[in-house]
């Protein structure tokens, strides 16, 4: 029980579910090239990369947030939610 990081009880509408977050290490093949990334996937951030060149970029996830809000608007104006443009948008 020592890998387990965090549990949850959840209520989905229907039934209670429990939900179990933990650490598992993994065996890695080496990167088929020669330049490799580092990716944090985070609260904040949805992702934060950091090459080894020193260039990084960030993902908040509030923009995440943001594009949801519009899109979700923009598909209940549409006259059925399975037309071709609903469904673009999703």
């Amino acid at each position: 029980m020592e890998n387990v990081q965090q549990v949850k009880i959840v209520w989905t509408g229907d039934e209670w579910e429990l939900h179990f977050v933990c650490k598992v290490e993994m065996d890695v093949a080496e990167a088929p090239g020669e330049k490799t990334v580092g990716v944090d996937l985070g609260i904040n951030n949805f992702a934060a990369l950091a090459y080894e060149d020193g260039h990084s970029e960030l993902y908040p996830l509030n923009c995440l947030k943001q594009d949801d809000y519009y899109f979700s608007k923009r598909i209940t104006r549409c006259d059925d939610s399975h037309s071709a443009q609903a469904t673009r948008l999703n």
